[in-house]
């Protein structure tokens, strides 16, 4: 359970320079410019008693009572993605079907950057630890990275 509200506009531009640690401010010639901007305002999220468990392991890979996003005042969350300069932008002919003339797929290499303002409490955290999991907690790496 919980509650969010969007940002947007110049509100959400000053809360981004607010929370941005390059040192860089909007008025900036190396400020970026952003293709795509979201920002969520969190009033708090709570996750209940959650673990996780693995096939043939008898304790949870890990597990918390409570999970408290934001418990105290608001939290912001923001995401953007940076207009791609010219050297990062390609087109890419496609045959979509075969009766078909193929098609120009525009794609663009640009970075995407997240900035977080929240507080986080976790109530009775416990973690697998120990020989027994070495395995299983690499195999989740290894099925992690895969993805």
């Amino acid at each position: 359970r919980g509650s969010t509200s969007a940002l947007a506009g110049p509100h959400l531009e000053d809360a981004i320079e607010s929370l941005d640690v390059s040192g860089l401010t909007r008025k900036s010639n190396l400020w970026p410019a952003f293709s795509t901007l979201v920002g969520v305002q969190v009033e708090a999220a709570v996750i209940e008693r959650t673990s996780v468990r693995l096939r043939d392991y008898c304790e949870p890979l890990f597990s918390f009572e409570a999970l408290s996003i934001c418990p105290r005042e608001r939290g912001m969350i923001a995401m953007s993605e940076e207009v791609a300069p010219l050297t990062h932008r390609t087109s890419v002919s496609r045959q979509m079907h075969p009766n078909a003339p193929p098609i120009d797929i525009p794609r663009s290499f640009s970075s995407s950057k997240m900035w977080l303002d929240i507080q986080v409490d976790v109530s009775d955290p416990a973690v697998a630890y120990g020989p027994m999991f070495a395995p299983a907690i690499t195999l989740c790496s290894l099925i992690a990275a895969s993805v």
